[in-house]
């Protein structure tokens, strides 16, 4: 069978070091030498592997909001389920198409530009992880037709429990009192968001079903509609609903937003989706002349020059300590730390490239089409080099004022 194969691939010696590689090069070649490969292997098979606990970390974003409970897990827990969720992306390839957020907000955009005209539902559903019903995603899992050993391993992980960070589990693991069992799917594990898409698969496909434009990205929906009427507009929020509530799932009311753009020039309020923003072109000049332009609220650009700002003046103090008074200038191997520094700052602006994917603030927001936000980095840190010009040259941030130029031109 196609799914034997599939486990014997996944979970092979080999694709259990090649993860394991990976995890240790992204956790700064954290020591691997306790982890024992061949022993969790034979437990997986034999169905004897206990994930024993899990430990909590309490994310809060705001005082008006409970604090988000993220599950932190060890480096052979997080192996074996980063080896699940390989082994369940492979299975759901062919009916499940997972796409980043830039590529759903690029196509909410085209299709926005081509319409011209219409309506922007969002919505966004109730406490989304903890209010899954772990008895209907089993009989979900089920129909995929997945290997026991793997069933076992989803169930196990999914009913394993939280004890407090700094907790030690042998002395607590009796005490009702110092575990959680968290309802639905536990979020920060590697098989959260596959598991997610698995669960609302059929409520994807009726929506795509019922709407003229449907997309989603874990909890957040997004509907385009060209007819702007009332009615249409209460139906479209009760479509949505009915299905959630087959899923045993709510609509967040309060973060539903409607956005109607009677005209390709009209929209009078940013409409913000996925951390970016679609916004009214106003004076902005676009290649094209696009209507509306894709950016990211000003918060985000000034906590990133912010950053941005901190580097160069940490950075530059360490340079500093190079300069030798007596032989008035820098010591020989400044230029080496020089190129290092550059290479940090750099870093923080453009990301990085690890096993040829590239990570960073920029690469998230690549769809951005938007002068202003290049712009203004690019001025900033042309002041910055001013300030700091036996570090830093402004020639080494040239890609910047291209993207700006690119864009406005």
């Amino acid at each position: 069978m196609v799914n034997d194969t599939v486990f014997d691939n996944c979970f092979s010696i080999d694709n259990f070091n090649e993860v394991l590689n990976k995890l240790q090069k992204k956790s700064n070649n954290i020591d691997t030498n306790n982890i024992d490969i061949t022993k969790i292997i034979t437990s997986i098979n034999d169905k004897s592997y206990d994930f024993q606990f899990f430990q909590e970390k309490l994310i809060i974003k705001d005082r008006t909001v409970p604090p988000r409970l993220i599950a932190v897990l060890s480096l052979e827990k997080k192996l074996v389920l980063k080896i699940v969720n390989k082994y369940l992306q492979e299975i759901t390839k062919k009916s499940i198409k997972q796409e980043t957020p830039n590529t759903k907000v690029n196509n909410l955009y085209k299709k926005i530009i081509s319409e011209k005209e219409g309506t922007i539902y969002k919505y966004d559903i109730t406490n989304f992880y903890p209010s899954i019903k772990l008895e209907i995603l089993y009989e979900k899992l089920e129909k995929l037709e997945l290997d026991s050993r793997v069933i076992k391993l989803i169930k196990d992980a999914l009913e394993t429990k939280n004890v407090p960070s700094k907790s030690k589990y042998d002395s607590e693991k009796n005490n009702p009192n110092s575990t959680y069992n968290p309802k639905g799917i536990h979020q920060g594990i590697p098989i959260s968001n596959i598991l997610a898409e698995i669960y609302l698969k059929d409520f994807d496909e009726s929506m795509k079903n019922s709407v003229d434009y449907y997309d989603r990205y874990v909890d957040d929906i997004i509907i385009f509609d060209k007819r702007d009427d009332e009615d249409i507009k209460h139906t479209i929020t009760n479509i949505v609903t009915k299905n959630l509530e087959v899923q045993c799932l709510e609509l967040n009311d309060k973060k539903t937003n409607i956005f109607n753009i009677p005209h390709k020039d009209d929209l009078k309020e940013d409409f913000s989706f996925l951390g970016y923003i679609i916004k009214n072109n106003d004076d902005n000049k676009i290649k094209n002349n696009k209507p509306f332009t894709l950016s990211i609220k000003k918060d985000k650009i000034n906590k990133k020059i912010t950053k941005i700002y901190k580097k160069f003046v940490f950075l530059s103090k360490n340079l500093a300590k190079h300069y030798e008074p007596s032989k008035h200038g820098f010591s020989a191997d400044f230029q080496l730390y020089k190129k290092v520094a550059l290479l940090e700052i750099q870093t923080e602006i453009y990301g990085i490239c690890f096993n040829e994917k590239v990570y960073g603030w920029l690469n998230y927001y690549t769809a951005i089409n938007d002068g202003y936000v290049f712009a203004s980095i690019y001025q900033h840190i042309k002041r910055l080099c001013k300030k700091y010009k036996y570090y830093f040259d402004i020639e080494d941030f040239k890609s910047l004022y291209e993207m700006r130029k690119n864009i406005l031109d």
